[in-house]
């Protein structure tokens, strides 16, 4: 008699992972690069930021070419000026009866127009380089008309990059993405960084081109490729770079687009103004320190001889204002439902 044994097959080993996407191993999570990418696809998607920086550039063109036309009408002002100084001297006769040769003449003239300036120049209390005429700085200046104005296009911009998350709702999908937050939010940092530091440094660079043919009818053009020049183009850029942080850090704590830029407008304009208003002993030390003042000096080509802080400082603190408010943004992002 035979006997038959049937081996049932045995059943292959269950994988204990569920099937599905929904199992966290299986999600391919962005790393730094990824969501880099992903930020910059979105910033450079949204047509608004393209018209915000187009209209910043145009601005800043338009200023500096009306400033420019300013410091060449201020400075025929005080040629004509000089010229009726010498039209008394000569009272009526000609400057050979007075024993003058033309160059004599000129001289004076030229005499006189120096006068003016450095009457101006100490007016203003700048600490100019030697044989530097204040015409001359106003020409070198003029390139940075449009700061003021421009920057709050930039804290706009930035404003918006994160504020106009909240309001679609989409940061909810970013930040179900990458739910640590704060990856995302450095990122966005960073893409505004270097959009806002090269937007900087470009217009600012053209703006010092455009000006040198208004100015060269009065002879008040300048060399572009000066140190002076070259470190104020990367001083606007670096301005324009953490104004865009402290509008960042503005509309992650407000999370409105349009809180975010009135709040940046009352930090930096209306500020300053009830600061210069008020004469508080106190508040003489406290001033340069604001982020306005600040900016204003990092900004400047020459600053005045009492300045409180050089260039460098004044970067250090309105870099330190601007980091500031990121930082905080990101705590009160990271610990605040969406």
């Amino acid at each position: 008699m035979s006997t038959s044994t049937s081996t049932a097959p045995r059943p292959e080993a269950a994988d204990p992972r569920p099937a599905g996407p929904a199992h966290p191993a299986s999600n391919a999570r962005l790393g730094l690069g990824g969501v880099l990418r992903s930020e910059w696809i979105k910033f450079r998607t949204l047509r608004s930021h393209w018209i915000l920086l187009a209209v910043a550039l145009l601005l800043s063109l338009g200023f500096a070419a009306l400033g420019a036309w300013s410091t060449t009408s201020m400075q025929d002002f005080n040629e004509q000026s000089a010229q009726e100084q010498v039209d008394a001297t000569l009272d009526g006769r000609s400057p050979e009866e007075l024993g003058l040769t033309e160059e004599e003449v000129q001289q004076q003239r030229d005499e006189f127009v120096a006068q003016s300036e450095q009457q101006m120049a100490e007016g203003s209390g700048l600490s100019l380089p030697d044989g530097m005429g204040f015409s001359e700085y106003l020409a070198m200046t003029s390139a940075n008309s449009g700061l003021q104005l421009v920057m709050l296009l930039l804290g706009a911009l930035a404003v918006l990059f994160i504020g106009s998350e909240y309001a679609t709702r989409s940061i909810q999908t970013t930040m179900t993405a990458v739910p640590r937050r704060t990856p995302v939010m450095l990122a966005k940092v960073v893409v505004l960084s270097v959009v806002a530091f090269l937007f900087g440094v470009v217009s600012a660079f053209l703006c010092h081109l455009l000006v040198q043919p208004v100015l060269a009818g009065a002879d008040l053009g300048y060399d572009v490729r000066q140190e002076a020049v070259a470190l104020n183009i990367l001083a606007v850029g670096v301005f324009y770079m953490i104004t865009a942080w402290l509008g960042f850090g503005l509309g992650a704590l407000l999370r409105s687009t349009t809180w975010g830029i009135v709040v940046l407008v009352v930090l930096l304009l209306v500020l300053e103004i009830v600061l210069f208003a008020l004469s508080f002993e106190w508040l003489e030390d406290v001033k340069p320190y604001s982020p306005a003042s600040a900016g204003t000096q990092l900004t400047s080509m020459y600053q005045s001889s009492d300045a409180v802080l050089d260039h460098v400082q004044s970067g250090l603190v309105y870099g330190a204002w601007g980091v500031l408010f990121v930082l905080a943004g990101i705590v009160v992002t990271r610990k605040r439902a969406l």
